[in-house]
């Protein structure tokens, strides 16, 4: 208890520090506008809640792609009466690409100019319980090349899903080809989804090695992460209302690289868990320098994504 009291304590002395430093203090919960990368439709509750649920949440805009049983053309015409909120992403959880190893109907659908984004790869996807099987995808499959060229025609970055700790003896493996894939792909932005489960440590090196690699923060709150996902690694970046003191350095350190994300694959998720996270979320970036918050929460967004300037909407949850 002393010791958590302690950090916190420090966490409070740093804000004021830091404030001097960026010269303003810091921004408003409210006021700050939030882009979220990546979310899914499953098709179980209507358009007119999912926008109620932004609006209510005060989600700017969101980079929504159709899972599960959603209908595609019903998103995207959905999307287009709301362009300045929705922008849809390209299905990549479909059966051609897990049973067929095949890119077609995404290339096919990344013609689609009404698009403008793609859903992350499953590269590494630990069983979640009965309802997401386990999937694992070496990098250096031709799917993954193809997946990446087909962003890259786009202009859109490419999100990795590896959980680097469900890989478990496969960790070592599987960092090593990432690292080699960041390699190959140049400039081209790519997106660890999730951080990869790995922590501020893991990440400082990768970020100041690979300047394409950004990290996507959906699921890092506490309450997130109760229940399967936090049996098969995923963690909290969170002290209380407050980035933990090795994360709030990092995001300083590096403000390009973190984008958020609130990844509700289920229906169920957009009721039950989003709110809480959008909470926690302000309340964290509320306590960082201005400039930070405002790049996580969606100036890098835009730059990656090159979207407009997002409107911030002021939350009513």
């Amino acid at each position: 208890m002393v010791a958590r009291i302690f950090r916190v304590l420090t966490t409070l002395l740093g804000l004021f520090s830091l404030g001097s430093v960026f010269g303003s203090p810091a921004v408003a919960a409210d006021a700050i506008a939030i882009v979220d990368v990546h979310n899914q439709y499953d098709g179980t509750f209507s358009f007119s809640e999912l926008m109620h649920i932004l609006d209510r949440n005060g989600i700017g805009r969101i980079i929504l792609a159709p899972h599960l049983h959603a209908d595609d053309e019903a998103l995207l015409t959905f999307a287009a009466k709301h362009p300045d909120r929705i922008t849809p992403a390209v299905r990549t959880k479909t059966r051609e690409f897990f049973r067929d190893c095949s890119t077609r109907n995404i290339a096919r659908a990344a013609h689609d100019k009404r698009y403008g984004g793609m859903q992350e790869i499953l590269v590494w996807h630990a069983q979640k319980g009965n309802f997401a099987r386990k999937r694992v995808i070496d990098l250096d499959d031709p799917r993954i090349s193809a997946a990446a060229d087909i962003a890259r025609g786009r202009g859109w970055p490419l999100m990795l899903h590896i959980e680097f700790v469900a890989a478990g003896h496969a960790r070592g493996r599987f960092m090593a080809e990432l690292e080699k894939f960041l390699v190959a792909r140049g400039s081209q932005p790519i997106g660890l989804m999730h951080r990869g489960q790995l922590g501020a440590a893991d990440l400082a090196p990768l970020l100041k090695a690979h300047p394409n690699l950004f990290v996507v923060l959906s699921h890092s709150t506490a309450g997130d992460n109760k229940g399967i996902l936090g049996e098969t690694g995923f963690s909290s970046i969170f002290d209380g209302p407050l980035l933990q003191a090795e994360w709030r350095k990092l995001v300083i350190a590096q403000p390009r690289h973190f984008v958020m994300s609130f990844d509700n694959p289920f229906g169920r998720g957009w009721k039950s868990s989003l709110p809480a996270e959008v909470k926690q979320w302000r309340s964290g970036l509320a306590t960082l320098p201005p400039e930070v918050a405002q790049a996580i929460a969606h100036v890098n967004a835009e730059r990656i994504w090159k979207l407009p300037p997002t409107k911030a909407v002021a939350s009513t949850n």
